[in-house]
Formats: C-alpha cells, structure tokens, sequence
C-alpha cells in the first residue's frame, strides 16, 4: 500500500521489475487468505517469504529516498499538547533533553477502518523505537453503547520518542500517510507550542474553515480548480498549524493526496463538510460531483443472498416452466375429444401462466446476470506475464466489461478465453524486430471484447499479429495424417484455417511451456459447443487473427425447437437454427456423393440427421422435405429431418453418466406431458 501510495504522489516510479515484486506479493496474499478461511493461521513459510518480498519493497521507497521531496509529515512548530507530553512529572524525555539530546514528538491519527487493513495502531505506538512517553486521546464524544461500533477506530495516539528520524519513518512507513512529526532541539527549556487562543481563537478557526468550504463549494471553470484547491490548502495548512490541531493536519495531508489521484477536490471537500459537521449534500454540489438524486428518491438497498438460494429458485421457476407447458398439451387433448369449449379455457389460463411464467424467470435470471468483466478481469495480468515470458510487447485493450450475461456463461467462458488469448500471444504477435521488418508498430495489440447481438452474447478476440497461413496448415495437417495431400490442396483458404480446430492440430514447430502439445482451439471448440455456442475463427497472413465466440445469454432456461427422427422426438437449440424449411423433394438433388440445394442464390450441402446420428428414418418418400439451416464452421449445412413439431421453452439439465460426455448431447428436459426430451449439439452432429 505504502509503495503504491507512494507512486500515485509520483515519488517512485514504478517500473516492470517493481510491479513484477508487487505481483508476487499479490501471488502470495491470494492463499493465505484461503489458508487464514480454513485454519484460521497463516501457513508456516508466510513469515520467511512476507520478510524477504517487504525487504523487496522497502528497497524500492529506499532507492527513491534521495528524490523525495522533504518530509511533509516533518513539521517545524509542535503542537499545543506536546508541552503536556514532555513535561509531564518524571517525564523521561524531559531528562533526554537535559542530557543534550533532541527528541521527536509523533502524532498518529490511525483512519477509522484502519482494523480491516489488518493494523494494529496501539503495538505500532508501544513499539515505536526509543520511546519515552505515549498518550491515548479520544477522537470525539463516544456514542451510546448500543451505538458504538468496536470495529472503528476512535483514538488519536501521542508519542515522543528519543530515536532518529530515519528510524522513526521506517518504523511507521505502513502509515506514514496517518503520521506527522515535530523534532524538539536537545536542551530546549519550553517546547514552542502556539496556544489555541481560547474560545475566540477555535470560532475563528471554525469560521476560517467554514470560508474555505465555501470557496470549493462555489462553481468555477475547470482550468480554474487546480490553483483554486492549492490555495485552500495553503491556508487550511496555515491555521492548523497555528491551532495545533496535528490529527486535523494528517487528514489534510491524507486528503490532498486522495485529490492528486483523483483529479478532484471532493476529497477536501468532504473533509471540511466532516469537520464542521455539514452534511456533504448540504455543502453544494461540488465541481466534480454527479447529478444530485432527487428529493424523496428511495435510496437503493442491497442484499446479499446465497447462492444456492438463487439456485433452488432457478429450480422452481423451471418447474413451473413444465407445469405451464403441461397445459398446451392438455389443451390439445381436449381438442381431439371433441371438448373445444374445454380446450379454450384451458388455452386461456395457459396464456396468463405464461405471462406469470416468463415475468419470474426474467427476474431470477435478471438477479444471475454478471458482467463480462468478472471474466476478462484476469487477462491484463495474464497478457502481461506471458509477453514477458516469451519476449513480447503487447498492449491489450478491453472492450464491453459492462456487458451481461448468465453466471453459468460467465464462469465457463474463462477457460476458452485463456487458450484463444495465449494463442495470440504464442502465435499471433511478433517479437519487436520481427515487427520492425514487417513495418508494424514495436507493440502487438490484442483487444478482448463483448457485445450483445440479439439473443446471444457475442466475444471477439482480435489480434494484429502474423495471421494464420493457409498453406502451413494445409502442410501440417498432411504430416499429421488428417489429410491426404490431394485432398489438403483442394480446401479452400477458409477450410484450412478451420483445421485448428481438429483434435490434437497445432501449427507450433517446437514444444513450449505454452503450446505445441496439441491442445487448444479443440479444447476451445468443445466447451462453447458444450455451452450451445458457436465458434468461428478468420484470419488473414500478415495481418492478425480475429476469433469470434457465439453464446446463448443462458442455460438456465433455453428456446429449442422440437423435431421428429423416425418414432423419436428431439431437439435442437433455436439459435443453432437459421432457418427452417420445407422443401419439394425435387428441389433436392443429387451431387456426387451427397445432396445439394438451391437456398437463397447458393449451393447448400444437405445432410440427412438420422445417418449422422446413426438413427432409424421415417417415411422414405415424402413430397416435402423438412430441412434446418445450420453453420458448419464458415458455411451453411442443410439437416434434412423427418419433421418439425413447435418451439418452447425448457429448462435444460446435464445427462448423468457415459451421456454427460457424449459430443452430441447438449442435455436433457422434461416436456410438459412428461416426455424427457435430448437437445442434440447441432455443431458437433454436423462436424462429425
């Protein structure tokens, strides 16, 4: 905290090697927490390994040491109180001064969550090297028991200490931004303290305050708030200093800090609205303040629930999803039993279930939905490390975090993200002089965005590199044995890119830490096909690669079409389907070895479903053909299906056993008159 802090008031520079240290701190940190959640200890080699990375970090404020501006918790006049500290009887820094030696008196103002940061102000204070003499004084009236919050710090804590001022700033580094000091010349008779003058003199500071107050509450231009804050500041400093009011001046400090970061004075602002006891509403809008919610809104109210609560909610509203759907059937029932008054009632009632229906799944869904960024949170660290492993510039820009998504899409879509991205780093971008010679930038840019197109949640992954080559692929997949050399040379450039995805292809000439063993774009390929997604990948030699993932925004509730295959009923997800058709048989004719179709000014291959499948047909001749569109990768397919039935809304479950793995299956549901229902992986059948 004390490095970082220090490099947003500019007095470190932070360089590869030291956010390389402040990374391995993190590193470290992340299990300890979950051995500190399951122990309630730290590990055993914790102490060894904090010591040696806080030795790391504390070079770093050292080796800066020299450029740091002066000391600006060092301060020329003590405070009103510190004649009290040192004078006090039998006072053993009064005897220190008398022996010819100078002394440092230390006012630590700890901030009220200081205990969460995991601080301890009073051992900080009773260790505190040479310490002569230390007083607690409370930071306000103490609320009522009832009200009093143990968690908050409410103490100021006032120490004089006989030790130099490099020890005193070593030991109190981890808050120095809490801490102010006053040295005392060896052999001063009377310490230099102003009085507060009285009640006179607190009003006028009150009054002096109010003014500054006011000054940042009044609207000004922009270029105009940078000195204006600088002079509030000059002045505030100038009358605590003349009060003594060290825990005021600490706050300042720390407030002016917090301003420089921020590019604002709402910080100081809110510091003087605290001091005089005015609401921050209350203390004008501020230059940098937002829209001001309006009178009488309701403020909003949060709660945290488990989630399997969600879950188990998730789950009911899908059984009412069976029960209403139980009702079309019904209806249908009573219309072949020549009830059609029945039937109508039923279709009625159907229709507001419905409406109650689809309201509480979009609430539950509504309450799951995360952002991307939970997903793409991990990929600046993650580019980062791999470029500097593999000697790579590469800067990455992120796009669309704001987007959202079912949990059970955004907790799976990391895995296949790790593998595409690391590919562009592995693959994709050049080192720098390869860069130079290709007349490129030294810096590779990847750029991971999301988007929403209609019902789908759409990630691209888009790189400047080197591109795919069609004709390196069409070479390895020969030597592989996935082709024939005849047959690699007639793929279309497009065909050959899409070989990336066969199990066990890799384009890499050497085996690495980070590719080469044949694992990734068919790992990538089966989990978004796990998740009804669709995966696509262009790519242009020279010039980078752009791979662009389909999703459903969830599985939780899905949309499926129901077909029939010979005595079978199954179904496949409707955003797998472009379009349904029925076609006159004739329009279907033979090429070669396969079936082909006219469709929208285009050649369609035609498939038949059940042959894939391995499945018996029904009717062997029929004057219309039902077909489904589907993708294959870059192109269009026909399925040619035994007939459609309707659409409707299922909940989705994962099959048990030797099912759960099957490639075909995306999962299983229960129709409404209790027929349990395959949904088949379009993507996969077809690629089989």
């Amino acid at each position: 905290v004390v490095v970082v802090g220090a490099a947003r008031a500019g007095r470190v520079v932070l360089g590869p090697e030291r956010f390389d240290t402040l990374l391995r701190a993190l590193d470290l940190v992340g299990p300890w927490l979950e051995v500190i959640e399951q122990t309630e200890g730290l590990p055993e080699s914790a102490l060894t390994q904090g010591n040696a990375l806080a030795l790391e970090l504390r070079s770093c404020l050292s080796r800066a040491a020299d450029r740091l501006p002066p000391d600006a918790s060092l301060r020329s006049t003590p405070p009103s109180w510190a004649g009290a500290l040192l004078d006090a009887p039998g006072s053993a820094a009064r005897e220190v001064l008398d022996s010819g030696r100078p002394v440092c008196v230390v006012g630590y103002t700890p901030r009220a969550d200081c205990f969460f940061s995991g601080e301890d102000p009073l051992r900080l204070a009773v260790e505190t090297p040479s310490l002569l003499g230390l007083e607690l004084h409370e930071r306000g009236p103490w609320p009522p028991l009832s009200e009093l919050d143990p968690f908050q710090c409410r103490l100021d804590l006032r120490l004089v200490s006989a030790a130099s001022r490099e020890d005193l700033k070593r030991h109190f580094e981890y808050v120095e931004d809490q801490v102010a000091m006053w040295p005392v010349a060896a052999g001063a008779t009377a310490v230099p303290a102003v009085s507060s003058g009285g009640a006179d003199a607190r009003a006028a500071l009150e009054r002096l305050l109010a003014l500054q107050l006011e000054v940042l509450s009044t609207p000004t231009e922009t270029a105009l708030r940078e000195g204006r804050l600088a002079a509030v500041v000059r002045a505030l400093e100038s009358a605590l200093a003349f009060a003594g009011d060290a825990a005021r001046s600490v706050e300042l400090a720390t407030g002016t800090l917090q301003c420089a970061a921020d590019g604002s004075d709402e910080p100081v602002r809110a510091l003087l609205a605290s001091w005089l006891r005015v609401p921050a509403e209350a203390a004008g809008p501020g230059p940098s303040s937002g829209a001001p919610t309006p009178a009488g809104a309701p403020a909003a109210r949060m709660l945290r629930v488990d989630q399997r609560r969600i879950d188990e909610l998730l789950d009911l509203s899908g059984e009412l999803l069976v029960a209403k759907n139980g009702l079309s059937y019904l209806a249908r029932r009573a219309d072949q039993e020549g009830k059609g008054g029945l039937a109508a009632e039923i279709r009625e009632r159907h229709a507001g279930l419905h409406r109650i229906a689809e309201s509480i799944q979009s609430s539950v869904m509504r309450i799951r939905m995360l952002p991307v960024s939970v997903a793409f949170q991990r990929f600046p660290r993650l580019v980062r490390d791999v470029s500097r492993q593999v000697g790579k510039e590469v800067a990455l820009d992120l796009a669309g975090e704001d987007v959202e998504a079912d949990k059970d899409i955004i907790d799976r879509l990391g895995d296949p993200l790790v593998h595409i991205v690391r590919n562009a780093l592995d693959h994709g971008c050049e080192r720098p002089d390869e860069r130079a010679v290709a007349g490129k930038p030294a810096q590779a840019r990847i750029a991971l965005r999301a988007s929403r197109e209609g019902g789908k949640l759409v990630v691209e992954v888009v790189d400047d590199g080197r591109g795919i080559d069609p004709a390196a692929v069409r070479r390895k997949a020969v030597q592989k044995g996935l082709l024939a050399e005849a047959d690699a040379a007639a793929l279309s450039d497009q065909a050959a890119i899409d070989l990336v995805f066969a199990p066990g292809f890799s384009t890499a000439e050497q085996v690495t830490e980070l590719s080469g063993r044949g694992v990734g774009m068919d790992v990538v390929l089966r989990a978004v096909q796990a998740l009804a997604g669709q995966v696509t990948v262009r790519s242009e030699k020279g010039r980078g690669t752009h791979v662009r993932l389909a999703l459903p925004m969830t599985m939780a509730v899905s949309r499926v079409l129901t077909i029939r295959l010979g005595s079978e009923t199954l179904a496949v997800p409707v955003e797998t389907v472009l379009e349904a058709l029925r076609v006159p048989r004739q329009r279907i004719r033979r090429a070669l070895d396969g079936e082909i179709l006219d469709w929208r000014g285009r050649v369609l291959p035609v498939l038949g479903l059940a042959g894939l499948l391995k499945m018996r047909s029904g009717a062997a001749v029929r004057e219309e053909e039902p077909v489904l569109v589907v993708r294959r990768g870059g192109e269009e397919v026909g399925l040619r299906v035994d007939g459609f039935e309707n659409d409707v809304d299922v909940v989705m479950k994962p099959l048990p056993g030797f099912l759960a793995s099957h490639p075909a299956l995306l999962g299983s549901a229960i129709l409404g008159d209790g027929r349990v229902l395959l949904v088949l992986n379009v993507q996969a059948v077809v690629r089989c």
